[in-house]
């Protein structure tokens, strides 16, 4: 018997059949209202209780086949010991079925150790949507604890918040999601503040955890200017918006900041939109606050082909920390979210991949202390972070710091492609691949669509067991420009290349800075249209765009109307002879007034 609750309505004395052979929905209804009675009479929790055994819900009615619309202070609990289970089966008639529907502001909803399962149901909703819990507008303080779920044809657990009207504050802890059709948890839209500690999730053919923010992104409404929003239908009193709170336009891929709520439907923002007018957009700040913390998502089984477990989409600061993941964890949208201290590993059958893939749009991200452990059963080249831009905005204020990065297949462990701004430091990275040179890299920059404008890589320790890297770290102009870069620093061995600077189409705006490095083995090559590389750190890192000030270049060739730099900079070249391996820049302006020593 459960403990601590006062009030106790025993579905069996309803007529609740434990064997299962009998359906027990009006059973499980009739306690449900007696409990709901009680707390409006009482004023305090009453638990609806399930001794051990199985009961079997059908008999299709309705899309919520048990539902706690508008409840609060309702407990579901099962026996300590063998815990009883609740099973959904039958006809859903090519429909919506959910097990439980808690909807229409319900609120301190508690499961606890129960089963919840779907067997033998027929006829499913061709789009997946049969749940075993839905969770909907303006519910709160809900609460799952050691309970499992078992063989949902949609989702175990789907979150469904609307504009206006959120979900928030639910806690999912100790429990077990096995063998589910869909996802695990699904955050469907306006999701605030879910805590999941200490679940375990295997099996799924979607992702199992999945933010999936489908009808969150809304349309202004005509008589929207430059700094007004208008939304036709409402809800910015109502949703609890505040002054400096984010809003996102999605058309014109801004972000801006709300300066006063209006009125219900109407918001001012700080200017930097052309015209909100039939823009889309969405607050990236009433997307999130969730905690995921010490879980472990598993494909033992390999039924997730991709190998994509975890989707966080339009995630805002949420916390991903102390997770084993046996697969990837696909990122868009992120802002100010952690990823942090996870362990990832997965040897997928994919042709090309990634543990960690971040994409467009994502800003203010850390990614640290990650155990990544990259493997291939095809042989196939795997990123083991990978962030890029592939369509709209590129990301932005990325940083990739602490982690440790182990290869057995063909890798780039760290790829940033149009990142605008990251740093990527005191990462250590291994390469085992026996006989292979040619084909790994260990941490790549990269412009092709979009400029890189600030990108520093230092302290990092890039190393080879067996095989090797082609390039320690590549910086490549390909199609587009890199603006500022700093790079060394750590340890660089087992390389072809230690450094490169590569261009294509695109350009080194300022010289590449190149910082201390302990030791480093294999060549470095610098950018053709920037020859020269600046010495961070011999001599001061003073700022490679400010030619008044002197510093440290080392390069090839003669400096003489190549190199800007400000009077009393060094040029210590690599190739010279005999009076012509130092310079001196004692005039002028500009990349004239070299003289030779």
């Amino acid at each position: 018997m459960p403990v601590n609750y006062q009030y106790l309505f025993d579905v069996t004395a309803y007529g609740a059949d434990p064997t299962g052979a009998l359906d027990s929905t009006a059973a499980v209804k009739a306690a449900r209202d007696e409990a709901w009675a009680n707390v409006q009479i009482s004023h305090h929790r009453s638990a609806v209780f399930f001794p051990a055994g199985l009961y079997k819900l059908t008999d299709r009615t309705q899309i919520v086949h048990i539902s706690l619309a508008g409840m609060n202070k309702l407990a579901f609990v099962g026996a300590s010991g063998q815990r009883a289970r609740l099973r959904l089966t039958g006809n859903s008639a090519l429909g919506n079925w959910h097990m439980f529907g808690i909807d229409s502001g319900a609120s301190d909803i508690e499961f606890r150790s129960l089963v919840l399962e779907m067997s033998g149901i027929t006829n499913p909703d061709p789009g997946q949507q049969n749940h075993i819990f839905q969770v909907g507008t303006n519910c709160h303080d809900i609460r799952f604890d050691d309970c499992e779920f078992l063989t949902s044809l949609g989702d175990c657990i789907r979150l469904l918040g609307e504009f206006g009207q959120r979900t928030h504050h639910i806690r999912i802890s100790g429990c077990r999601f096995l063998d589910f059709g869909r996802a695990g948890m699904s955050f469907q839209r306006w999701t605030q503040n879910v805590t999941l500690t200490g679940c375990y999730f295997r099996g799924g053919s979607d992702q199992q955890l999945d933010f999936e923010p489908t009808g969150a992104t809304l349309i202004a409404s005509s008589g929207s200017t430059a700094s007004i929003l208008k939304f036709s239908t409402g809800h910015f009193t109502k949703y609890g918006l505040r002054p400096g709170d984010h809003v996102w336009n999605g058309v014109e891929r801004k972000m801006v900041r709300i300066v006063s709520i209006d009125s219900d439907t109407q918001v001012t923002t700080t200017a930097g939109c052309t015209d909100w007018t039939g823009d889309t957009f969405r607050f990236p700040l009433h997307e999130g606050g969730h905690i995921i913390e010490g879980n472990q998502f598993s494909d033992e089984d390999g039924v997730n082909a991709a190998g994509i477990l975890v989707a966080l989409e339009e995630a805002y600061a949420t916390r991903f920390v102390n997770n084993v993941v046996g697969g990837t964890l696909y990122a868009t949208r992120v802002d100010s979210c952690l990823i942090a201290g996870n362990h990832f590993e997965w040897r997928g059958a994919a042709a090309s991949g990634s543990l960690l893939d971040i994409r467009f749009e994502s800003r203010n991200l850390t990614i640290a202390d990650n155990t990544i452990v990259v493997r291939s059963n095809t042989g196939a080249a795997i990123f083991g972070i990978n962030v890029s831009a592939q369509q709209h905005d590129n990301p932005t204020e990325i940083a990739i710091r602490g982690n440790h990065i182990v290869a057995d297949t063909k890798t780039t462990a760290i790829h940033l492609l149009d990142v605008e701004s990251c740093i990527v430091e005191g990462n250590s990275i291994k390469l085992n691949t026996p006989g292979d040179t040619t084909n790994s890299v260990g941490i790549f920059v990269g412009a092709v669509g979009a400029t890189v404008k600030r990108a520093v890589v230092v302290n990092n320790n890039i190393s080879a067991e067996q095989g090797g890297f082609l390039y320690g770290v590549d910086f490549s102009a390909d199609r587009a420009n890199i603006t500022s870069c700093l790079v060394g620093g750590g340890i660089i061995d087992g390389c072809g290349t230690a450094i490169v600077f590569r261009e294509n189409a695109g350009v080194f705006i300022n010289p590449p800075a190149l910082a201390p490095t302990l030791h480093e083995v294999g060549e470095i090559n610098p950018p053709a249209s920037r020859p020269w590389i600046q010495l961070a750190g011999v001599g001061g890192s003073a700022p490679t765009t400010n030619s008044r000030k002197p510093a440290v270049y080392w390069g090839s060739g003669t400096p003489e109307a190549v190199l800007t730099a400000g009077v009393g900079s060094l040029a210590l070249c690599r190739d010279g002879g005999a009076g012509s391996c130092l310079y001196v820049k004692e005039s002028g302006t500009g990349n004239i007034g070299w003289v030779n020593k």
